[in-house]
């Protein structure tokens, strides 16, 4: 889209905002930085203005993110569609309705479908809603909305600033990936100028792992393997791995974009089995000719073309040829 064309749609969403009574602000499930980043930042934009809001996320966050403002706003409970009534709905860093963990809930709702705004970075987004404010070029959901913001006047405060640059170091891998970019690290500087906190983020995104962590870590290292046909490492998560007492439901996080660090491979795959009997495959990739999104979208994922992932139904067993999925 041209610059005029994205102004044009941002002030019809800024419209909708301002025309809303009760609005619905949703991220995606099992959130990260940039998901929680996003609405968070949003809910303190919202709150300035006076509008009523609710933040709704499928799955519980971790409590990694405690530090963020505003946090203790972010619900999982679904019943909030049956008892409010909104007429404006804001999904954020989501490529799909599935994905972000409503789709059930939109199709069951007692009135009308709300105003549907989409805002994301994603490449593999589906463009739904009314309106669709989608930059694939942008390294988070959070530059998107910070870029918003800016075109749009909107005083950005500390507050929301510490919020939109998660957003970023999360997705960027703390500026270490190809989201990497200037505009990240131009709205990086300003967002520190405008006083976000990167120490605590990075104390509590980054700096943030245990010595049961670690041990654990070292478990899913030993099994990493390296395929010289495809450039590929992969490694596996079994469930059992989870079985010390002293590991949270977090200590995973991080690996597959530790992993993205190896030099000489093309792409990096990670296989980890959930409970429910599926198994969560992610793809990250430094290289400048692969586009790992496809194959995520392929079985019904998405992502972007350098960080991608999808779940299929299975158990991971070890074979004489390698890992499978049965």
């Amino acid at each position: 889209m041209s610059t005029s064309d994205v102004l044009f749609l941002e002030r019809k969403i800024l419209a909708a905002i301002e025309n809303a009574v009760h609005i619905l602000l949703v991220t995606h499930q099992k959130p990260d930085g940039d998901a929680l980043g996003s609405v968070l930042a949003l809910s303190h934009f919202l709150e300035s203005k006076g509008k009523r809001h609710k933040i709704f996320c499928r799955t519980p966050y971790g409590n990694q993110f405690d530090f963020l403002s505003g946090i203790d706003r972010v619900t999982a409970d679904p019943v909030l569609f049956s008892e409010k009534r909104f007429d404006l709905i804001i999904v954020c860093d989501s490529s799909d309705l599935k994905y972000a963990g409503v789709e059930d809930h939109l199709a069951a709702l007692p009135y009308p479908m709300p105003t549907l705004v989409n805002m994301d970075h994603h490449a593999t987004n589906t463009r739904f809603g009314d309106w669709v404010l989608v930059d694939s070029t942008a390294s988070s959901t959070t530059q998107v909305l910070y870029q918003f913001f800016q075109d749009l006047s909107i005083p950005v405060t500390k507050e929301m600033s510490t919020c939109l640059l998660t957003g970023i170091v999360t997705d960027t891998g703390g500026f270490t990936n190809p989201a990497t970019t200037f505009g990240s690290l131009e709205s990086s500087a300003s967002l520190l100028l405008k006083g976000a906190h990167y120490n605590r983020i990075t104390t509590n995104l980054v700096k943030n792992k245990t010595i049961p962590t670690l041990r654990f870590w070292g478990k899913v290292m030993e099994r990493l393997e390296f395929n010289p046909r495809l450039g590929s490492a992969l490694t596996v998560i079994k469930k059992e791995d989870f079985s010390d007492k002293e590991l949270d439901s977090e200590a995973a996080d991080g690996i597959i974009n530790f992993l993205n660090n190896l030099s000489g491979v093309r792409f990096v795959m990670l296989l980890r089995e959930l409970y429910g009997g599926k198994v969560k495959v992610s793809f990250r990739t430094t290289d400048p000719s692969m586009d790992v999104s496809g194959i995520a979208e392929y079985f019904g994922g998405g992502g972007h073309a350098k960080a991608s992932g999808f779940s299929i139904e299975g158990r991971l067993v070890r074979t004489k040829e390698g890992w499978l999925v049965v």
